[in-house]
């Protein structure tokens, strides 16, 4: 045969193969990206030295010719800018050093990733793509804690994207396989330290649990604000006491008794408790049943004419509405006695 035959190779080498040049491939760009910010690092301080020195002088005139004011307060605030972006400038070339070294790191750690042998996933776990950011949300935080000791929350949208690459190719590769995690940020909540952890690897689970704690959070409010009513009880009770301290033992059996005694003898004395309803006293008197009975009288002397003048008014409305249906009859009987009636045609 004219052509070379080339054996089929299996998918999971050229999986693989692709996935080591487009990592070359990223690794080239990021490079790129370093050096040339780097260069701009590298002249803007000088630039930012100029302008210090062009504010220092503008100041320094404005100040010679008796200026003050806004002019003074610009000219100050530009001289303060000017020192902080030189300040910011020095900082950044101080770190320089930091960054070749946590460069070195990453290469070094890349590397690793690269020469590990892939391993055999569980029976069910499939491949996954970048197209699966949001449904291996909770794996790819629980393997940004693992492998990166990063958090999810402290991520950027485009490092986010870039890191769940890579968690793609661990994945794939059977080096990614982690459950879903409880704890998604470096705050830690109470019904993790609890114990438990996660209630069965999923996020309604990770729902579930901040549920309960934003619950536990409630009930421990209440509790709160219930002791504090309670303290402020004790202290009004507390000082009460203070200031009007109660008698205790003798003393306060000696009180009671002097307050009973008073309050028997107020009863006694007073002559409302001679008295009954209606008038008259306990014992009664010759008119009381006449005036009884005079009450009664007037009582129902004062319903029946309420109820005469009641009837009466009705009387006159019931006159009223048949004399007007006996005037609209003789009208209509009025119409009658002329002929037919005849309703002309509308124009």
């Amino acid at each position: 045969m004219g052509k070379h035959s080339r054996s089929p190779s299996p998918s999971g080498s050229d999986s693989s193969e692709h996935r080591h040049k487009h990592k070359r491939h990223k690794q080239k760009k990021e490079k790129h990206k370093k050096d040339k910010s780097k260069k701009q690092k590298r002249a803007s301080p000088d630039r930012d030295k100029e302008r210090l020195e062009a504010a220092r002088a503008f100041l320094q005139q404005v100040l010679k010719q008796g200026g003050g004011g806004d002019a003074a307060a610009a000219a100050a605030a530009a001289v303060f800018a000017a020192e902080k972006q030189v300040a910011n400038a020095a900082t950044a070339a101080d770190g320089g050093s930091g960054d070749k070294a946590s460069d070195k790191a990453e290469q070094k750690r890349q590397r690793r990733r690269q020469e590990r042998p892939p391993k055999p996933k569980p029976p069910g776990v499939g491949d996954i793509t970048a197209a699966d950011y949001f449904s291996r949300a909770a794996e790819f935080t629980a393997w940004l804690q693992e492998d990166r000791v990063l958090y999810f929350n402290e991520l950027g949208g485009d490092e986010a994207r870039s890191l769940f690459v890579e968690f793609v190719e661990d994945w794939n590769g059977g080096h990614g396989l982690v459950l879903a995690p409880t704890k998604r940020t470096t705050h830690e909540w109470g019904f993790t330290a609890k114990g438990g952890g996660g209630r069965g690897g999923s996020m309604s689970a990770l729902m579930a649990d901040q549920q309960q704690q934003r619950h536990e959070g409630q009930l421990a409010a209440r509790e709160a604000e219930g002791r504090e009513k309670r303290k402020w009880r004790s202290d009004q009770k507390d000082l009460l006491d203070e200031m009007l301290p109660k008698a205790t033992g003798r003393e306060a059996l000696v009180e009671k008794r002097m307050a009973r005694r008073e309050a028997a003898k107020a009863r006694e004395d007073s002559p409302e408790m001679m008295r009954v309803t209606g008038g008259g006293d306990v014992m009664g008197g010759d008119d009381s049943f006449a005036a009884a009975k005079a009450r009664e009288a007037s009582y129902n002397a004062r319903r029946n004419q309420r109820d005469l003048a009641k009837r009466e008014q009705l009387t006159q409305k019931l006159s009223a509405a048949q004399e007007a249906e006996a005037a609209k009859m003789a009208q209509f009987r009025a119409l009658l006695a002329h002929g037919p009636i005849s309703i002309p045609k509308r124009q």
